[in-house]
């Protein structure tokens, strides 16, 4: 190393130094609304046929096209979710009214208490929540005997029982077993309100227990809502200048990124395929899911297929609800109107098939269109989920794909210092051989 380089390479580690501090400090100034930059960088892949067609009909200006891609989008995200809460608000409402305003509430709810299939799972659960606490005045006797008649009685208690004479106008006996029976039961009730009292108590006590502190939770409550609203600004923000200065962006990166023109646009190819199987994963599983739920529903005697399809569909597309708050509610109706074996079997049906058939869909489909092993897209699926939340499913494959293309650049790099290395090893000709062979003769 010569003098000369020294100042040089002291100045490269200093600015590297200065970098990394800069941008440690940077990603924390920026991370809160990393998650909207990368969504609407998504988006503006997916949209960009939509900002070719506004570009086309603008004449080359694309301002004009991005701002209105951009609006459309809005429109098409924010349209659907209004008038979704404002029906979905009225219908509420109008369900409360009629629970105020239905006079037959109670004997629903006393037909439901005294229904088969209450009793046979009183009787089924008694067992496990009774007996430990049960008075010893509900002990179940053994068989109906009188204890005056089993064997340690003796003679004289038997002819005393014997020969006394019942009262007159004595109500009849009462059978002890079924006797016990209802205390059983009576303590199956107890037991159970017990409980749901106690459950909606400590629930109270997390949700609206923190009034007395209402100052801060007003504060936290419109700092979430600001949080929310600056997000979107930053989406939508980030979506126009994507569309509309997406290649100055591009040939930037290009200029200030150290690596091979060839291996950046590999990159970006791989990182638009993975976007759009996301997207289709997405969209594929949220259709089935929707078809799913319509027939499960369906077959239940509630509703129109095709209108339970459309709301079940457009459900599942939703990050944070999905599509049991269409067959929760409908499995919960038909368990008032004393069908149990039809809300078991649509709960079950729910959770073990609806709930668990988009991620099969999305490890197939990332699988063909994202270029990853079924295996390499179920673990960044349920991997993202856990650390991520629900947006770790569409960010985490993504991820995983654009990591598989960086190490096949990394390795077609290495192959290629390789082969220069092995190229720069030059092997001596025919002419060479023999003059080194004389040399080393004489």
């Amino acid at each position: 190393m010569s003098d000369s380089q020294m100042p040089r390479l002291i100045s490269l580690g200093a600015i590297s130094l200065l970098i990394a501090v800069l941008g440690v400090t940077f990603y924390r100034v920026v991370a809160p609304f990393v998650l909207p930059m990368f969504l609407a960088g998504i988006v503006a892949i997916i949209c960009r046929p939509m900002f070719l067609w506004f570009l086309e009909k603008s004449h080359g200006r694309r301002r004009i096209a991005a701002g209105s891609s951009t609006a459309v989008v809005l429109l098409a995200v924010l349209t659907p979710l209004s008038i979704g809460t404002v029906v979905g608000s009225i219908q509420l409402l109008k369900m409360g009214r009629q629970a105020v305003v239905i006079p037959n509430w109670p004997e629903r709810l006393a037909d439901l208490r005294d229904s088969e299939w209450t009793e046979r799972a009183a009787e089924w659960i008694a067992p496990l929540i009774v007996d430990a606490d049960l008075p010893t005045d509900i002990k179940p006797v053994d068989d109906g005997a009188d204890p005056a008649l089993s064997d340690s009685a003796s003679p004289d208690d038997v002819m005393e029982l014997q020969e006394e004479p019942v009262p007159p106008g004595s109500p009849p006996a009462v059978d002890s077993s079924d006797d016990t029976r209802k205390k059983r039961l009576a303590a199956v009730e107890r037991r159970v309100t017990e409980t749901v009292q106690q459950g909606l108590a400590v629930v109270a006590e997390r949700t609206l227990g923190s009034i007395g502190g209402a100052p801060g939770l007003a504060f936290n409550v419109l700092g979430r809502l600001a949080g929310a609203l600056l997000s979107i600004v930053i989406f939508t923000v980030s979506l126009y200048f994507y569309l509309a200065d997406g290649p100055r962006l591009l040939m930037t990166a290009e200029q200030m990124v150290p690596v091979e023109a060839r291996h950046q646009k590999e990159l970006v190819l791989r990182f638009d395929e993975a976007v759009r199987a996301v997207v289709l994963s997405t969209f594929a599983a949220a259709i089935t899911q929707g078809f799913l739920t319509a027939a499960a529903v369906s077959i239940s005697g509630i509703g129109n297929f095709f209108i339970l399809f459309l709301f079940a569909t457009f459900m599942a597309l939703i990050p944070l609800l999905g599509t049991w708050t269409i067959w929760g509610p409908a499995a919960v109706y038909l368990a008032i109107e004393g069908h149990w074996l039809g809300a078991i079997i649509l709960v079950a049906f729910g959770v073990g098939i609806i709930n668990t058939i988009d991620n099969v869909i999305r490890i197939y489909v990332l699988g063909g269109a994202a270029k990853l092993h079924p295996l390499l897209a179920l673990v960044s699926v349920l991997g993202g989920l856990q650390l991520m939340g629900i947006w770790g499913v569409f960010i985490a494959p993504i991820i995983a794909s654009c990591l598989h293309a960086l190490i096949v650049i990394f390795n077609e790099e290495l192959k290629g210092m390789a082969a220069e290395r092995s190229s720069l090893i030059r092997k001596p000709d025919g002419n060479e051989l023999r003059e080194l062979t004389a040399k080393t003769g004489d």
